[in-house]
């Protein structure tokens, strides 16, 4: 098989591919596709993918999953939500587009699929919340024992974001209303309008996740071990306060 690399030399390139095997919770960045699949000595590997690549996309094919699976994975789609086997995790999670100097907030998709020692997400367009989780991962901040202590190391960074986000907006648009009283209101009121439109893009993503969250927890999956199910239903019910 061909190798395409998959590790990020440059950490602001946000199109590349990559790759980490986890040993006792500490991720070590894999080269390309055939270390990931060689990585039988791994508590478990995660593949991010960027699913324009067409070797991402074969990649991602050659899984030993139902084609449908493959297939709903391989186009993600503007929805939020995941399902449950007995051996996968598998569906959409909403995520906030790394879009720099973008006038809105836009949400993109995450797809994920965990089995027990394989974690794959994959995106069309760079994702705000993966990437982060990357950083963590990179700087070991964090150090996940399973796919599903990972998936809820993304819940985490997605609230972090999105609270950081809704707090941004609140206080430009508190700021804003207080100067359109003193000077022309009508020149003000389209800012402070999309401003509110931002504020609620962004409760509105969150919402996606707390339900995505709810269902896992609520599911009760047998590939989650008691402790990590504890561990996400504790942030299921934080994230709703």
């Amino acid at each position: 098989m061909t190798s395409t690399t998959i590790e990020a030399v440059n950490p602001t390139d946000r199109s590349s591919l990559f790759a980490f095997a986890f040993h006792g919770g500490r991720g070590q960045a894999l080269r390309d596709f055939a270390e990931a699949d060689a990585a039988g000595n791994a508590d478990f590997v995660w593949v991010h993918l960027d699913l324009r690549d067409a070797a991402a996309q074969a990649w991602l094919r050659r899984r030993p999953w139902p084609p449908e699976i493959v297939e709903m994975v391989a186009a993600p789609i503007q929805r939020g939500k995941l399902f449950i086997t007995p051996d996968l995790i598998y569906g959409h999670l909403r995520d906030f587009r790394e879009e720099p100097g973008a006038v809105t907030l836009q949400a993109g998709s995450l797809c994920v699929v965990a089995s027990r020692t394989l974690l794959v997400t994959g995106r069309r367009i760079p994702l705000r919340s993966v990437n982060e989780l990357r950083h963590r991962v990179e700087a070991r901040s964090v150090q996940p024992a399973s796919p599903f202590a990972l998936i809820t190391e993304f819940f985490r960074a997605l609230n972090d974001i999105g609270e950081g986000l809704l707090q941004e907006a609140t206080e430009h648009l508190s700021a804003m209303e207080a100067k359109a009283p003193r000077r022309d209101p009508a020149r003000y009121r389209e800012d402070i309008l999309e401003m509110r439109r931002d504020a609620v893009r962004v409760a509105r993503d969150m919402a996606y996740k707390r339900t995505a969250m709810l269902e896992i927890a609520r599911e009760r999956p047998a590939l989650f071990s008691v402790d990590e199910f504890d561990r996400l239903t504790a942030k299921s019910i934080a994230t709703r306060r």
